[in-house]
């Protein structure tokens, strides 16, 4: 299979731009669709049009007027503007898209009161709008529950299943009290590029809380590629999660695919299913996962728990490093699945994969590495991660958590260029076959980067 990036990464158009400078667009006469362009920026006002020179001041007013095919660009700057309620939903083709102004990097900072940067169904608001949405390119951070959290439940508990087509892209999310991202009754959703990270420790959100969530999913095209998940810990009495990425609760209504993340140093496992199968999980990075031992499953790189995470499975090209506990752990034996080219601690045949400097989060394989072309074609997405790790710091200062030893260098993040240069993907295979894990090392020579004490 091939992963396809569809990253916009093009400046706003010159003739748009210089449009909009003269003939500003008024948020009563709505611009021609699919196509309207609006923008938020600090210092914007409740009672200007969006415009690129009169923008608005927060994401709620585009949403006001948003129609399919819209996009808001935020410009860069920090921005204490609360929650975000995706009130709206775009078409097959025509995504509302929420991103940040190309170059720039928008900041969003709950401050540690606000609940969720962006969510729908939160409070059963109802069903029927948070599809055919895209969110690219912010800083979320110090949100009291979630980041990012679209879907829900009815009051009987029944989760919706129309949510649907969304697609959240090149964030950064840092210290929620509760979830990283979270998608729950949806179908059709794809998480990619996002580093996430310090989440779950606040025990008054109830927990329940890992980095990425794909809750009670529907349907087989759900992706999660190229994340960068680390530092997630459930602190509540239920001693179940703090994973990385967790698929859970699809009883066999549908499939995530998992492929090209790295997920370590975490307090649950890196990577876990909980009765949810159909799941192809193929050349993802997991290291030192299970922080905190206690965990009713814990002390494991992959984990499978249940009948139904056992099934019609395919796990392959992972590397697992895992000193305490186990590398892999299914709780029942797989059926209908395929196990094959993996280099997973605990399992026969397992090498030290020699990552490049596990300590600087660089988990590239250095040359000498076992599992250089070690991995097999079948399965293997079409492209590898490219992650740079200046993006975290080595720091114990103002840590959520005692053992938690990263966090984000907003510094290096917010540099020119946004979030999405922190992303990049390289062919595979590079060599004569396909490297084990998230990364592809053979080819030109990559510069190293140096650590966060020795960076400008």
């Amino acid at each position: 299979m091939t992963v396809r990036r569809t990253t916009l990464r093009a400046a706003v158009p010159v003739a748009l731009a210089a449009a909009l400078l003269t003939a500003p667009v008024s948020a009563q006469a709505a611009p021609a669709h699919p196509g309207g362009s609006y923008f938020v920026a600090p210092g914007g006002s409740a009672t200007n049009p969006g415009t690129l020179t009169r923008p608005f001041a927060n994401i709620n007013q585009f949403m006001a007027v948003a129609r399919p095919g819209d996009t808001v660009y935020v410009r860069g700057g920090t921005y204490t503007i609360g929650e975000t309620y995706l009130s709206k939903s775009g078409t097959a083709g025509h995504d509302i898209t929420i991103r940040n102004f190309p170059g720039e990097t928008p900041v969003l900072d709950g401050g540690g009161t606000s609940g969720v940067a962006f969510f729908f169904g939160e409070a059963f608001q109802g069903a029927g709008n948070g599809s055919y949405v895209t969110i690219d390119g912010f800083v979320i951070r110090d949100y009291w529950r979630s980041g990012i959290n679209i879907g829900c439940c009815t009051l009987d508990g029944t989760v919706y299943k129309n949510v649907s087509h969304v697609t959240v892209r090149n964030n950064v999310i840092d210290r929620t009290g509760q979830n990283g991202i979270t998608f729950m009754g949806a179908s059709d959703i794809t998480v990619e590029y996002n580093l996430v990270g310090r989440t779950g420790w606040d025990p008054t959100t109830g927990s329940w809380s890992s980095g990425i969530n794909m809750f009670a999913m529907y349907g087989t095209d759900n992706l999660v590629n190229g994340n960068v998940t680390y530092h997630n810990v459930d602190v509540s009495d239920h001693h179940t999660d703090g994973n990385g990425i967790i698929v859970d609760e699809t009883w066999g209504n549908g499939g995530v695919t998992i492929t090209n993340n790295v997920a370590f140093e975490n307090g649950g496992s890196g990577i876990q299913l909980t009765n949810s199968g159909k799941a192809t999980i193929v050349n993802n990075t997991v290291y030192e996962n299970s922080r905190e031992p206690s965990y009713i499953i814990g002390g494991t790189g992959i984990g499978f728990w249940g009948p139904l995470a056992v099934d019609h499975d395919i796990v392959r090209n992972n590397l697992v490093q895992q000193t305490a506990g186990t590398g892999l752990r299914a709780s029942e034996p797989f059926t209908d699945s395929v196990l094959a080219d993996n280099d997973i601690s605990g399992q026969d045949g397992y090498r030290q994969p020699q990552f490049a400097d596990p300590e600087h989060a660089d988990f590239r394989l250095r040359r000498t590495s076992p599992g250089v072309d070690a991995g097999g074609r079948t399965d293997a997405p079409g492209d590898a991660l490219g992650f740079d790790p200046g993006a975290l710091l080595r720091t114990t200062e103002n840590q959520p958590m005692p053992w938690y030893r990263y966090a984000p260098d907003f510094t290096y993040i917010t540099r020119p260029g946004g979030v999405a240069r922190l992303f990049r993907t390289a062919h595979r295979p590079l060599g004569t076959g396909v490297d084990q894990g998230a990364f592809e090392t053979v080819g030109p020579a990559r510069p190293p980067v140096p650590p966060a004490g020795d960076r400008g």
